[in-house]
């Protein structure tokens, strides 16, 4: 019976101690410090170690509500062959001498996720916003897989939007989209949706925007907006999407990856 450590971070990590318990995997689920020890104690029992989806911070610690744990030992002592996957690649990861695999980096699981994504942008906007969906201007700031999944299920919605990237160019389906620099220099939608991993609103940029206009960041980091304009006006860190509107479905793709990785 192979066995799996899974630390808890959130929703989806349940589902993926569900799933791989109804694969027949002996599971430890941490979901706090005795759990952990014992994920610490057994570590050359485990032939997967799961961490949570932001992975290990530069000082060797992994988080799950309510605990900061040391991750040293436990991966030290694991043996060569086991698994070890994530969500996010940390410098502190990609300093180990062993393979650490990482979800989003499969892109069956990246096309899911950015279409989990971009339900999640739409729930932000009904929820986070006064006006009907169909009455307010909205501009998509990058368009990456997550830009497109967005701008894919907003045309289907029947949501008016603008795309906004790097270069000037003709979406597959025929849709002008403007460039970042033409933007910067234009009045933005009242609603801001950014996926761009780069800083777009600028103080200079945004010295001329309204204090209600809605700055949507869902960029891994959150690095759209500098401190002052997040100040100014309204703005909002995105938190993980997929796990806040469809935990099941998003941890049911997770457990699917790393069941793969066992054939």
């Amino acid at each position: 019976m192979k066995k799996a450590a899974v630390m808890v971070s959130d929703g989806r990590m349940k589902v993926i101690v569900r799933e791989l318990a109804g694969a027949g995997f002996e599971v430890l689920a941490c979901t706090q410090l005795d759990e952990l020890e014992e994920m610490e104690r057994r570590a050359l029992e485990w032939d997967v170690l799961i961490l949570p989806i932001r992975g290990i911070d530069s000082e060797g610690n992994a988080s799950i509500p309510g605990v900061s744990f040391p991750m040293q030992k436990t991966l030290a002592e694991l043996r060569p062959e086991a698994q070890v996957i994530t969500g996010l690649q940390t410098d502190y990861l990609k300093s180990l001498q062993r393979e650490v695999k990482c979800y989003f980096e499969d892109e069956q699981v990246r096309r899911k996720n950015v279409q989990l994504t971009a339900e999640g942008i739409l729930y932000l906007l009904l929820k986070e916003t006064t006006k009907s969906i169909f009455e307010q201007s909205i501009d998509l700031v990058g368009y990456g897989y997550v830009g497109q999944a967005a701008h894919e299920l907003l045309t289907k919605v029947g949501i008016s939007h603008r795309i906004v990237d790097k270069h000037e160019k003709i979406t597959d389906d025929g849709v002008q989209v403007m460039s970042l620099e033409t933007w910067k220099k234009t009045a933005p939608a009242e609603v801001i949706i950014n996926s761009a991993p780069v800083l777009v609103a600028d103080e200079e940029t945004t010295a001329r925007w309204q204090e209600k206009t809605f700055f949507i960041d869902i960029a891994s980091g959150a690095v759209g907006a500098d401190a002052k304009t997040k100040e100014r006006i309204r703005y909002l860190a995105a938190p993980p999407l997929p796990g806040l509107v469809a935990e099941e479905s998003a941890g049911k793709m997770l457990a699917d990856y790393i069941l793969r990785q066992f054939g």
